[in-house]
């Protein structure tokens, strides 16, 4: 149970306080994991299932510790969501702040602005799908959680959809990151021994690793970064009929760059999230 099965080149944020409220390094981590092992568009997990409450300092991690961060035994499931029930999920998931509630939302795939001081329910400003705004009637497939797919805490948008792989047929969390560490240490052994750079390259992307649109990498070093996917609204003005959101960057993005995958226009200091889609506002959001 203590001995290494991986190496992390940055603390791990796997507090209760962090997890639940905010976007986490852990969860992002984690999204990103399952949503690479069942190639979906999306992956989510809620901040509840983050259970260590505890800092992990960079360097080598055990399998006490995986289980400790990640101990549920539910393992995961892949749906078919409308854009309209991902909007629905993440109203449920944001419903409860500031309270630390454990539905708080960890996603990959995805990046959502929200306002904690409107109306639960209508919190919610934008939501973007792989750097696109999300479309309300088109389908997109989710990789999460079995007790988050049969409606706990309140995910009940994620009932009404279309079940592609049950839980039986999926993994645990623990179980995924356990795999993950494994097959990065197989690579890195493939790189050192300078093995075929396709060889190596198609052993990256069945092991699941990387996005199938990232370059291989000439070595693979885990380091999870809070990259700005969950942005929290702390000032809403009115401009003629639009209403202005101002949300603050978190520290690790320096750059607006840093926002990949988001529709940007830099401007006098500030992003400028121009929504395309008719009935929506428009939304920016500047460094506090």
């Amino acid at each position: 149970m203590d001995a290494p099965v991986g190496v992390v080149e940055t603390e791990l944020d796997a507090t209760f306080k962090s997890a639940r409220t905010k976007e986490t390094n852990v969860g992002s981590f984690m999204a990103d994991i399952i949503r690479r092992a069942y190639h979906t568009d999306i992956g989510m997990i809620c901040g509840g299932c983050i259970r260590a409450d505890q800092v992990y300092p960079s360097g080598k991690l055990s399998l006490r510790d995986i289980l400790n961060i990640f101990p549920f035994e539910d393992p995961c499931v892949v749906l078919k969501l409308t854009g309209q029930l991902i909007w629905d999920t993440l109203e449920n998931a944001v419903s409860m702040v500031p309270k630390q509630d454990g539905r708080f939302p960890q996603v990959s795939g995805m990046r959502f602005v929200y306002d904690p001081n409107a109306t639960p329910g209508k919190r919610v400003a934008e939501v973007y799908v792989h750097g696109e705004l999300i479309d309300l009637e088109k389908s997109y497939t989710v990789a999460t959680r079995y007790y988050m797919s049969i409606g706990r805490d309140g995910f009940t948008a994620l009932t009404k959809g279309e079940v592609l792989m049950p839980d039986e047929n999926g993994h645990l969390l623990s179980s995924l990151l356990r795999n993950y560490f494994w097959a990065v240490e197989v690579v890195n052994k493939m790189l050192a021994k300078q093995v075929n750079r396709d060889q190596i390259s198609t052993a990256i992307k069945k092991l699941n690793l990387i996005d199938e649109d990232t370059p291989s990498p000439h070595n693979i070093v885990i380091s999870p970064q809070v990259q700005g996917r969950i942005l929290t609204v702390y000032e809403v003005k009115q401009h003629g009929t639009s209403l202005l959101r101002f949300a603050t960057l978190p520290p690790q993005i320096q750059t607006f760059a840093d926002l990949k995958g988001l529709p940007t226009d830099e401007k006098d200091d500030e992003l400028e999230l121009l929504d395309q889609q008719i009935g929506r506002k428009e939304v920016k959001i500047a460094k506090k």
